[in-house]
This record gives C-alpha cells, sequence and structure tokens, in this order.
C-alpha cells in the first residue's frame, strides 16, 4: 500500500514539472510563441511578423522589470502594466491592417472578457473604441 500511493505521489510529481516545462519561460520564447499564434490567426505577413515580435518581446521584458521593481506597490505596479499595455496595443495597431486590428480587437475581447459596447475601450487603451479602427489617431 506504501509503494502503491508513493508511485502515485511521484507520477503526480512527474506531471506537475512536466507540464511547467511545456510553457515558454524565456522572454524571447514567449514572444516567439505570442508572434506566432498572432500570426496563425491574424495572417500576418513576413514583415509583420518580424515587427510584431519586437512589440511583444519588448512589452515582456518591459512588464518583468516591472514585477520585479513594483512587487511590493501593487497599485504602480498595475498602472505601469496597464500603460506598458496600451503602448504595446497602439504599437500593434501602427503593424496592422484594419481588419487585421479589428480581428485581434475581438479575439483579444473574447479571450479577456473585455467590453464589447461601442466606445468602450479595451484595456483603457486611449482612442481605441471597442472593436473598432480608429484611424483618427
Amino acid at each position: 500500500m506504501k509503494k502503491l500511493f508513493l508511485l502515485a505521489a511521484l507520477v503526480v510529481a512527474s506531471y506537475t514539472a512536466s507540464a511547467q516545462t511545456a510553457t515558454p519561460t524565456t522572454p524571447e520564447a514567449r514572444a516567439k510563441a505570442m508572434t506566432s499564434s498572432m500570426r496563425q490567426h491574424l495572417g500576418l505577413t513576413g514583415a509583420q511578423v518580424v515587427k510584431i515580435e519586437e512589440i511583444n518581446l519588448r512589452a515582456i521584458q518591459q512588464m518583468e522589470q516591472a514585477r520585479k521593481d513594483l512587487k511590493g506597490d501593487p497599485r504602480k505596479l498595475k498602472t505601469m502594466m496597464d500603460q506598458i499595455s496600451n503602448t504595446r496595443l497602439m504599437a500593434l495597431k501602427e503593424q496592422m491592417t484594419q481588419p487585421q486590428f479589428l480581428k485581434y480587437q475581438q479575439q483579444r475581447e473574447k479571450k479577456m472578457g473585455l467590453s464589447t459596447e461601442p466606445g468602450a475601450a479595451p484595456g483603457g487603451a486611449p482612442g481605441l473604441k471597442s472593436g473598432v479602427y480608429d484611424n483618427s489617431n
């Protein structure tokens, strides 16, 4: 009985450890995975992939640094994360076509449970209406 329990615990521990290694751990790997998914879902061109991967990597690195620097101040951390996210969103908007950005926004709203009401800015991004490509910025 003890052996069976020990074996079960070992299997659970090894499964948990292997599940954790499946997720990309470096900022570069996460940016590459994120961009690859975006390429697949949005039909990005080769040139767009290069620029968007740079945007994603920069945002991931900035977020990691903010977590380190502001871990003792949740309010400042949230403000900084929102700022990084909004900056990334504006940079993505500049690199995508109108249909690509619209599709990205719709997928983002669905995934993150963001508001889909007209005029609602996802993530608080200024000048970006939910589901609408606003070319006036």
